[in-house]
């Protein structure tokens, strides 16, 4: 039902579903709850590129600004009780601000995204639109060649969702909560940044029509290396960076809630391990940095995320 967490219904609720209307369960069929899922990482991506930066010893003492616009496409084909997916596209805005003194680095980071998409495979296609609203606050405290950081975030979800004619609100609330471990080591212009992190993500979605979903709590633990290479060019640092991840997920593994007042369960399982591979390029000037970056993640059930960003920056 998410980037970490597909679903498959129960035998016995499959059958219940027969006799309910079609906007039974809808925050899953629709694709809602993969977007729910979904846009927060689009906020960890910037966070992690913050202190991945840090680590490397790019930010001195100060302050910066930045924008960091994203592009996102997910999909699935038999996420959903094993015959259905969804088919969103996610645009995001985080606007950033930290400061570096010493060895501590500290920001905060406002977002907006919208998530536009369609199930499929569904015998009645369901569509959303929905925004998000957030906050979230990271930190980072160095150690020599190690580091440790972690993040909170909140962010306000309200949207709709489209079947058959009818059209309901779709809306919600997601917490998150972070904190993970970085290396350093260096080779000349090279720098090799191991990293491991756990990730805590809690949805929770408003009533529908007729569908009362229960909350959820995720999990995930991605574990990868960065490396990344600087390049002197006319008054530019240029740098060109690989990022390689595996990501373990699990979480709640049966959601349940009401649809018409009907008990309903749906059983999740954990893929057991989720594939991320991503490169990017900088470039950084004394007091403003550019950057493009691209990250794709691949799981089962034919789940696919591709994320496209590009990044400005004031440094002062």
């Amino acid at each position: 039902m998410s980037a970490h967490h597909t679903v498959k219904i129960s035998a016995a609720a499959a059958a219940a579903l027969l006799s309910l209307p079609v906007w039974a369960d809808s925050w899953v069929t629709s694709g809602a709850a993969a977007a729910f899922m979904d846009v927060p990482q689009l906020v960890r991506e910037s966070v992690d590129a913050r202190t991945m930066e840090n680590m490397r010893g790019t930010r001195t003492d100060g302050g910066s600004i930045w924008l960091d616009l994203k592009g996102a496409t997910s999909e699935s084909d038999t996420s959903v009780a094993g015959a259905s997916g969804w088919d969103n596209d996610i645009y995001a805005a985080n606007l950033g601000a930290d400061i570096k003194r010493g060895d501590s680095f500290f920001g905060v980071v406002y977002t907006y995204a919208n998530a536009d998409g369609d199930s499929t495979g569904t015998a009645v296609r369901e569509s959303t639109d929905i925004d998000f609203w957030g906050v979230s606050a990271f930190g980072q405290q160095s150690f020599g060649a190690m580091s440790i950081f972690g993040s909170v975030g909140w962010m306000y979800v309200t949207g709709d969702v489209d079947s058959a004619g009818a059209s309901d609100d779709m809306d919600g609330n997601i917490w998150t909560a972070d904190v993970g471990v970085k290396g350093l080591a260096r080779f000349g212009a090279l720098s090799i940044v191991p990293y491991a992190k756990a990730e805590m993500t809690y949805l929770a979605p408003e009533n529908y029509q007729g569908g009362e979903p229960d909350n959820l709590r995720l999990y995930q633990f991605p574990v990868g290396v960065n490396a990344a290479w600087d390049l002197e060019a006319g008054g530019w640092t240029i740098t060109p960076s690989l990022d390689l991840a595996v990501v373990a997920a699990a979480g709640d593994t049966d959601a349940t809630g009401k649809m018409n007042g009907l008990r309903y369960k749906t059983a999740f399982y954990n893929d057991g391990m989720f594939y991320r591979a991503g490169f990017g390029i900088a470039a950084r000037a004394e007091h403003a940095v550019f950057g493009l970056n691209y990250r794709y993640l691949d799981g089962e059930d034919g789940y696919k995320m591709h994320t496209f960003g590009l990044r400005a920056e004031y440094v002062f």
